[in-house]
């Protein structure tokens, strides 16, 4: 069985990169990202944004900015570096080690971001992601093993690219039958697929090849740490799926209807929209016309177009 085990190139012999460069990157890392928060601090929300949700946005967007910056990194490792697919356990170069420093800087910045604003409680999941995630890739990086590996764990953050791009293009209220959104949607369930799925399963395999190549409370965690993902990711691509795929498709606008010369439209997706008007005088005075209840969402008429509708003597009511 030793004999089977080393058929097969391994990078042990590689020197390795000393883990004091690991812990300077990860400590300017998160000092970028405290300035990036700043940053779009000053700048403010879209107009589109409540302020209530300035924290979100900010945040929001220091996320994307980082799976834009990993994602296309993280791609680059294995058009650079093909040998790294050799030995995932023991490959290691200073380009691939640098991203894995940067992208665990980035989590210990998002975790103390998430409790200093006082978000505690409600963002416990995300957490105990943080924990677990940069926990394992900080200890990849003070030995020095398994660069590789998490190189491919990190191809997940170019679905992450897509996913934080769906909630960014819902806070600034774009349409959910835009073009852009809709590309966006496929987009980012093709490479939850192809980006999160995969490597999961890549790394599964890994671990049943190669256990024997590192030690086994390292094993167990890790062990423990797939399951987790398999879970979340699994709930994850199902809401994905239910809300952007399957719940439009249930649930397709009604052909537009012709009123007092008007035509009107609207989506009739019952779980996004509820607009009710109560109108009361005629329909000359259309000022005494009080709007008692309106909660609207990516996917109802806009308000500019409804007042158009009743100060023309139209009185809709969508329920």
């Amino acid at each position: 069985m030793a004999i089977e085990h080393e058929r097969f190139d391994n990078f042990d012999h590689l020197e390795p990169i000393p883990y004091q460069y690991g812990i300077v990157v990860t400590g300017c890392t998160m000092v970028a990202f405290f300035a990036l928060n700043r940053f779009v601090y000053y700048m403010g929300p879209p107009k589109h944004v409540a302020v209530k949700d300035s924290w979100k946005w900010r945040n929001l967007f220091g996320s994307w900015f980082h799976a834009l910056i990993i994602g296309s990194w993280d791609i680059s490792c294995f058009l650079m570096f093909p040998d790294m697919v050799v030995d995932l356990v023991g490959y290691h170069d200073m380009y691939s080690y640098t991203m894995i420093a940067v992208t665990t800087g980035y989590f210990f910045y998002d975790f103390v971001d998430i409790v200093i604003s006082g978000r505690t409680r409600t963002s416990w999941e995300v957490l105990l992601h943080h924990v677990v995630v940069a926990g394992t890739f900080f200890y990849n990086l003070i030995l020095c093993r398994c660069i590789a590996y998490t190189a491919v764990a990190l191809l997940a953050e170019v679905n992450s690219f897509f996913l934080h791009s769906r909630k960014l293009m819902q806070m600034l209220q774009i349409r959910f039958d835009a073009p852009l959104y809709r590309l966006n949607v496929y987009l980012n369930l093709l490479s939850f697929i192809l980006c999160r799925f995969i490597p999961l399963i890549w790394i599964i395999y890994g671990m049943l090849m190669w256990y024997y190549r590192v030690e086994p409370s390292y094993l167990i965690i890790l062990s423990l740490d797939l399951f987790v993902m398999w879970v979340v990711n699994i709930v994850l691509f199902w809401r994905l799926l239910t809300n952007d795929i399957i719940r439009p498709t249930k649930t397709k606008s009604p052909a537009p209807k012709q009123q007092n010369g008007l035509e009107i439209t609207a989506n009739n997706n019952k779980s996004h929209e509820k607009l009710n008007y109560n109108c009361n005088g005629s329909y000359a005075n259309h000022n005494s016309c009080s709007r008692d209840h309106i909660n609207i969402s990516d996917y109802q008429l806009r308000d500019k177009l409804i007042n158009n509708h009743v100060s023309n003597g139209f009185k809709p009511k969508l329920s």
